[in-house]
């Protein structure tokens, strides 16, 4: 039950982070995904992440190759009220 749930509530922050941010960074993973706006807003200079297996070190890393968002306050904006709705 809880393993769905939670597979249901990410797929709809992924559908509304890729309705944000458009089809450039579609093929990025979730945590990618997060990780890349939150490092793309301007008063963020650093983030940390949870570094428990090589597959996760490699997932961010990847992720950090992609170019900043341009309106990152903005999808994080719009981002909390998607998740204050769920």
């Amino acid at each position: 039950y809880y393993l769905n749930r939670g597979h249901t509530r990410a797929l709809k922050i992924h559908q509304a982070l890729d309705a944000l941010i458009g089809n450039l960074y579609s093929e990025l993973s979730l945590s990618q995904k997060a990780v890349l706006v939150i490092r793309s807003l301007p008063q963020v200079s650093s983030v940390l992440v949870g570094m428990r297996s090589e597959e996760y070190v490699e997932d961010v890393v990847y992720g950090l190759q992609a170019a900043p968002v341009d309106n990152a306050s903005e999808i994080w904006q719009r981002l909390a009220a998607v998740k204050s709705e769920a």
